[in-house]
């Protein structure tokens, strides 16, 4: 742990996907972000430098959540280069917006961390960040342990396994 700081701020993307006013929920419907680290800034420089150029990832702006079948807003203003089908400055123009609604007051918080500390989120429906204020010169190590989701089964219709 760092000498002072280090928290982790969370943010319900539920809640930025309801905040957002019916035009651009209409407008993300259907459409891709383009995501790498750097985003549209380009810093890249913490990156190995085989993993510098590799092609952006692409999400679907609003994400429905596997299990729980809700609606939210996948998105990261550090990480996004532009969203799929929109002109450049339009692009810009939705990205920036969105940056201003994507953190509800009433729908985030913070954590102090301790040593032994264990934090359970769901990232399909939650964005988080380390706070950045803690000095450079000290460690923030964590451990991570992601669970993913099973992949799609295919399953046989009932009639053909015999079902109940």
């Amino acid at each position: 742990m760092p000498g002072a700081g280090g928290n982790t701020h969370f943010s319900s993307m539920y809640a930025a996907y309801g905040a957002l006013p019916a035009r651009l929920k209409q407008l993300l419907a259907g459409r891709n972000g383009a995501f790498t680290y750097g985003g549209r800034t380009g810093a890249q420089a913490l990156l190995n430098v085989e993993d510098r150029d590799r092609p952006p990832a692409l999400h679907p702006m609003i994400r429905v959540h596997g299990e729980t079948a809700r609606k939210s807003l996948y998105f990261d203003p550090g990480k996004i280069l532009y969203i799929e089908g929109l002109a450049r400055q339009q692009s810009d123009e939705v990205i920036e917006e969105l940056t201003e609604k994507m953190l509800q007051p009433d729908a985030a918080c913070s954590h102090e961390w301790q040593r032994g500390d264990i934090v359970i989120w769901d990232n399909r429906c939650l964005v988080h960040k380390a706070a950045g204020d803690y000095p450079p010169d000290e460690d923030r190590i964590h451990w991570r342990v992601s669970i993913k989701e099973p992949l799609a089964k295919s399953r046989a219709p009932e009639s053909a396994r015999g079902g109940n």
